[in-house]
């Protein structure tokens, strides 16, 4: 099956998603340059922390409580952030010089220092220093910027955010069960959000009863809405928000990892559908869809090596 719209075909193994996972594994790889750190007058320095953040947060989850079975993404999570952290100390001093003096949702970019220090159980020189910056200016936590920057200094060890990460679900167990499916936007804010009341899949979420039911009908709704529309992006992110929380397999999460395995025979990576994708190079246009499918199938085999054990 060629082109860029792949729909999941039936009956596909654990196997086959764990050989999907090695062609995504070897894609970011061999484009390990869009995530590594640069600075400069043209080297857009906040684009490249932002894949770098990204990147990290998906190893640091990937990286946690390796079981049987399971180290083979374990093994490679350590690998990656190694070099990402090697790549990251040759330029810190002035990153962090930079970052500090950005606005809170930029400074929240520094993540990546302390969740490739957990990754790679290393210490950067600047430590002290991103402390400092993910301290520094007051959050009243209104905002998906706020948000961010609470869950920055949770990884930092500095301060929790499981009290602004709680009322966030609050917010949305108050709608009940509702039929109406979540927007695009709306999925990525709520996956998010399960990424940071877990921290990547490393503790258990907190929520009540109500908020869980919620969560994850809306979880399973607006990501097989965005499988139909074959946008895998998304889909992916609500399949590890699902199975990061702990949440029992569906047939949602069967067929978005049996879709992302698909694409990745296909393709080699994860296609993705961006309304950017026209002003984008085709690494750029690619490269978030392929790390979170990356993750997605990582948590899946997980979960199956989990139960089998």
């Amino acid at each position: 099956m060629r082109g860029e719209h792949v729909i999941a075909r039936e009956g596909r193994s654990v196997g086959a998603r764990g050989e999907a996972g090695a062609v995504l594994r070897r894609w970011l790889e061999e484009n390990i340059d869009l995530f590594l750190p640069r600075v400069g007058a043209s080297a857009h320095p906040v684009e490249h922390m932002l894949r770098l953040s990204e990147m990290s947060l998906i190893l640091l989850g990937m990286s946690r409580r390796s079981v049987a079975g399971d180290e083979c993404y374990g093994a490679w999570a350590k690998k990656m952030a190694c070099i990402l952290a090697d790549g990251l100390r040759a330029v810190e001093e002035p990153i962090v010089a930079e970052f500090s003096a950005r606005s809170p949702g930029v400074r929240a970019l520094l993540i990546a220092f302390p969740a490739l220090e957990i990754c790679t159980a290393t210490r950067f020189r600047t430590h002290d220093l991103v402390d400092r910056a993910l301290e520094s200016g007051n959050s009243d936590h209104r905002s998906g910027t706020d948000l961010e920057l609470a869950f920055a200094r949770d990884v930092a060890g500095l301060h929790a955010c499981r009290a602004t990460i709680s009322a966030e679900f609050a917010k949305v167990a108050c709608g009940g069960a509702t039929s109406r499916v979540m927007g695009r936007r709306e999925l990525y804010d709520l996956s998010h959000l399960v990424f940071y009341a877990t921290r990547m899949g490393r503790r258990k979420p907190g929520w009540n009863a109500v908020q869980a039911a919620s969560v994850r009908q809306r979880l399973r709704t607006g990501g097989a809405a965005r499988l139909r529309a074959r946008d895998l992006d998304p889909a992916a992110e609500a399949v590890m928000g699902l199975l990061m929380a702990g949440f029992p397999p569906c047939v949602f999460v069967d067929e978005a990892t049996a879709a992302l395995s698909v694409a990745a025979e296909t393709f080699g990576y994860v296609p993705a559908q961006s309304p950017e994708a026209g002003q984008m190079s085709h690494r750029l246009r690619h490269y978030h869809s392929t790390l979170v499918g990356l993750s997605a199938l990582a948590e899946f085999e997980r979960l199956q090596t989990t139960a089998g054990r």
